[in-house]
């Protein structure tokens, strides 16, 4: 199989996959917002939150940097980085675990922190088990991107989503469980993936007790580590800062269900750049980088043509979806459902960059960006949101996401990868023409269709996407012979 058509192939099977898993969210969401009063969902979008800043902190950048190391690893290597970087993630887990256990115990125990905080403290027992789960369910997706098994990938979030509707539907829509039962089915649905990914896996890259080898991957992994956890920062602890500011728990149900169609999308298109890391990092290693430039400015405009495209249908259809989604009492969310969309839009756009520089073996510049990007998210939300509410926290994202993807593009050029940055500006000077004609017609159906006709027009006459990029996607998919 040539590389382009493996490139595509990855990309469909990860996308096809976080689309299953989107409409699996889609009716857990659905479920759990009608069964839960505000708070309930509050409580357990925090719990969601606080497991996934742990799973990250646990990773140690492994679940960032194991395509690369993996893919760029002799054949014989593969299978022994695989097994030593598992191994580790999972005695480091068992750890982790004591600790989060014994921590909310004193702090329920000596009332530490705000009012709006402390009601939360009992529910925290349950983050060990999200987390763990989630800690070796990201390295084995990590280590089967690095052997590219897109397959089996994605069938092990295809299970998962699955079962995790089942058990939803069971414990919580027909016998009405709380967010105890929410927790639990949430996590069973985890482990389900976990089984899948590790089986697929090839022998050795399991169970492979080198820490030496571990040590050089986690080395290696350092500075991604330090940008994930700066990423999730500037990306999740928005809701953190909502209930410091606000003292709102329905804030946060609003916020967080307006975030979970922003989260959806952004899986899915990151789902399609799957393939991106191992492919361009090969590229460069071959000193191809007229091929690699070529290759990040045409994947950076197609996922930013469908991120913006996603974002304006989510807007023309903003009001029935919330309905549809949740009920009645989120309709608040569209004040900044828009904006939210847009910053993820523009964050797959700088986490590409941020890919490419690594690929060039520059993973400390995207952690510096990062660090700044960081810092202007939380000056931006403590400024904003006394003054807007949930919408300054809206407006927050999309700055920190737009500055974020700018300053890497320009540290992908001063490396030597010629991007052709005229061409990437294309898709964000149409979606601000776009923007703009929304504002002026004050969010009007009419206007909401123009701006999604001029969007789409504006890419085809500009070239952003072209009928060639299609018709090159579809032969990509057909079998070698018909192709």
């Amino acid at each position: 199989m040539s590389r382009g058509r493996s490139v595509v192939r990855g990309g469909v099977l990860s996308g096809a996959s976080i689309f299953v898993s989107t409409l699996a969210m889609l009716a857990v969401g659905k479920m759990f917002t009608n069964v839960l009063d505000q708070a309930g969902v509050a409580i357990f979008t925090l719990l969601l939150l606080w497991a996934d800043f742990i799973n990250i902190a646990g990773n140690l950048g492994l679940a960032v940097s194991l395509p690369k190391l993996i893919g760029a690893a002799p054949e014989d290597r593969r299978a022994a980085i695989s097994g030593a970087c598992l191994s580790f993630q999972h005695l480091l887990l068992i750890l982790l675990a004591i600790v989060c256990w014994a921590v909310p115990a004193v702090l329920w125990q000596f009332r530490v922190g705000p009012a709006s905080w402390q009601g939360v403290y009992p529910w925290l027992l349950f983050l060990p088990p999200l987390f763990g789960v989630g800690i070796v369910r990201d390295t084995s997706m990590a280590a089967l991107a690095g052997f590219n098994r897109y397959g089996p990938r994605a069938m092990g979030i295809v299970t998962s989503s699955a079962a995790q509707v089942l058990f939803v539907f069971l414990f919580i829509w027909v016998l009405k469980g709380g967010v105890a039962a929410l927790s639990i089915t949430t996590t069973a649905a985890y482990a389900v993936a976990v089984a899948w990914l590790l089986a697929a896996l090839p022998r050795g890259a399991r169970w492979h007790p080198d820490f030496a080898l571990a040590r050089e991957c986690v080395r290696f992994s350092m500075p991604l580590y330090v940008n994930s956890l700066l990423t999730f920062v500037f990306q999740r602890f928005d809701t953190m800062f909502l209930l410091l500011v606000l003292q709102s728990p329905a804030a946060v149900a609003l916020y967080e269900m307006a975030k979970r169609l922003p989260v959806l999308v952004s899986r899915f298109l990151g789902a399609l750049a799957v393939p991106f890391l191992p492919t361009i990092s090969e590229m460069i290693a071959r000193n191809e980088r007229g091929e690699a430039a070529r290759f990040l400015t045409h994947t950076s405009s197609i996922l930013a043509f469908f991120g913006y495209l996603t974002a304006l249908m989510t807007i023309l259809v903003q009001e029935p979806l919330l309905i549809l989604l949740f009920n009645r009492d989120y309709l608040a969310a569209t004040s900044v459902l828009g904006l939210l969309m847009a910053a993820i839009a523009v964050a797959v756009q700088a986490g590409l960059m941020g890919q490419t520089l690594i690929a060039l073996g520059k993973p400390g510049l995207v952690t510096a960006i990062n660090v700044a990007t960081a810092a202007f998210s939380i000056a931006a939300n403590l400024v904003l949101l006394p003054l807007l509410g949930i919408t300054g926290a809206g407006l927050a994202a999309l700055c920190a996401a737009a500055f974020s993807c700018a300053a890497q593009t320009a540290c992908v050029r001063r490396r030597g990868l010629g991007v052709q940055t005229r061409h990437l500006l294309k898709p964000h000077g149409i979606m601000l023409a776009a923007g703009l004609l929304l504002w002026a017609g004050q969010g009007g159906i009419p206007w909401r269709i123009a701006a999604v006709g001029l969007f789409v027009c504006g890419c085809l006459a500009l070239r952003v996407v072209t009928v060639h990029d299609v018709r090159g996607l579809i032969r990509a998919l057909l079998p070698a012979r018909r192709s």
